[in-house]
């Protein structure tokens, strides 16, 4: 007798899979058809990783359920986290990556602004100081 509860999981994380997959996918191609603006387009990529962080959820869920139980098959279950996990993996990947940098008006700021640089470019007899604008 195959497990309801299970495969119900399954087929939910299948399409939240597809859902996230097509999301991405509408989300580059607005943007690079220049339909979009960055905004719009990072906002629906931001909804493609949710759909996929909650399919991943169903899809362990379900994993854990067929496990307990060992009634039916896994297949819905295994594909849904197959469908799921790289668009969970792409958003977490570029959040990781969002927050180790600084912000680059922080970026420019240190380097245009510091004091150190400031100095030594007062000391070097080739500075020319249409270089320096960004410091004024």
């Amino acid at each position: 007798m195959p497990d309801t509860l299970a495969r119900s999981l399954g087929f939910l994380s299948i399409l939240l899979g597809v859902a996230s997959i097509a999301l991405l996918a509408v989300s580059v191609w607005g943007f690079r058809a220049g339909g979009w603006p960055w905004p719009q387009a990072y906002d629906l990529a931001g909804w493609s990783a949710w759909a996929a962080g909650a399919g991943v959820i169903a899809a362990l869920a379900g994993l854990v359920v067929w496990l307990r139980r060992r009634n039916g098959r896994a297949g819905a279950v295994l594909l849904g986290l197959i469908l799921s996990l790289p668009v969970a993996c792409l958003g977490a990947a570029f959040e990781i990556a969002a927050r180790s940098a600084p912000p680059i008006w922080t970026y420019a700021r240190w380097t245009c602004r510091s004091p150190q640089t400031r100095r030594s470019r007062r000391r070097s007899p080739s500075w020319n100081s249409a270089a320096g604008r960004c410091c004024r």
